[in-house]
C-alpha cells in the first residue's frame, strides 16, 4: 500500500517536471500576434527571450546548459542523475522520479520530436536546434535545420501557430500524438549511440 502511495505521489511530481502542449499554449496565446510581428522584423534570436522559453520546454528541469550562436541552438540535458543532483542538491527529485519520467509515455521520442519543432516555430529567425541527452547508457542527439524540418513537413513549420489552431492540427496531431509518425520522425532526425 505504501508503495503505491509513494508511486503515486512520485507520478504526480513528475507531471509537474515537464511542461505539456496545453500549458504552452496557454502561454504562447497571449504573445501570439505580437511574435509573429516581432519574428518577421527580428533577424537574430535574442538569447535571453531564447533561453526563458527554454524552460517551457518538456524536460526542462533536467537541461544542464541552453546555448545560442549566430541563431543556432544548442541543449543539453544533464547526462545522469548524478549530475543533476549536483548542480540541483536542494531538488526533492529522486532517482527513481528521474528515471521514471525519461522511461514512461515515449517521453524522450516528445522531446526531441515536439521541442526541437516547437522552438523552431516560436523563433523565425532561428535556424537550427541541436539537443542533447544520455540516458540508461544511450545518447540521443538531433541537430534539425529550419530547411530540413520544412521540407520534411512540405510546409513552413514558422506558418503554424497556436492561436488559430494549426500548431496542433497541422504538427502535435500528426506528428506528437501519432505514434507511427512520431517514430519516423524521430528515426530520420534523431542519432542514438
Amino acid at each position: 500500500m505504501k508503495k503505491l502511495i509513494v508511486a503515486g505521489l512520485s507520478l504526480g511530481l513528475l507531471a509537474g517536471c515537464g511542461s505539456t502542449e496545453d500549458k504552452n499554449e496557454v502561454k504562447d496565446k497571449p504573445t501570439q500576434k505580437q511574435e509573429v510581428k516581432k519574428n518577421t522584423e527580428q533577424k537574430e534570436v535574442k538569447k535571453k527571450d531564447f533561453v526563458e522559453y527554454t524552460k517551457k520546454i518538456k524536460g526542462a528541469n533536467f537541461i544542464k546548459e541552453v546555448k545560442l550562436n549566430n541563431n543556432n541552438s544548442e541543449i543539453t540535458f544533464y547526462d545522469s542523475f548524478t549530475a543533476y543532483k549536483a548542480a540541483h542538491a536542494d531538488s526533492t527529485t529522486t532517482e527513481e522520479q528521474y528515471k521514471q519520467y525519461f522511461s514512461t509515455g515515449d517521453t524522450i521520442e516528445k522531446i526531441f520530436v515536439e521541442e526541437s519543432s516547437r522552438l523552431l516555430r516560436r523563433f523565425h529567425a532561428l535556424n537550427s536546434v541541436k539537443m542533447t541527452l544520455s540516458f540508461e547508457g544511450k545518447t540521443y542527439n538531433i541537430n534539425l535545420s529550419r530547411k530540413d524540418l520544412n521540407k520534411y513537413l512540405g510546409f513552413k513549420v514558422e506558418s503554424l501557430n497556436v492561436a488559430n489552431g494549426s500548431w496542433k492540427s497541422k504538427f502535435v496531431e500528426p506528428y506528437v500524438y501519432d505514434k507511427n509518425k512520431r517514430a519516423e520522425f524521430f528515426k530520420k532526425f534523431v542519432k542514438v549511440k
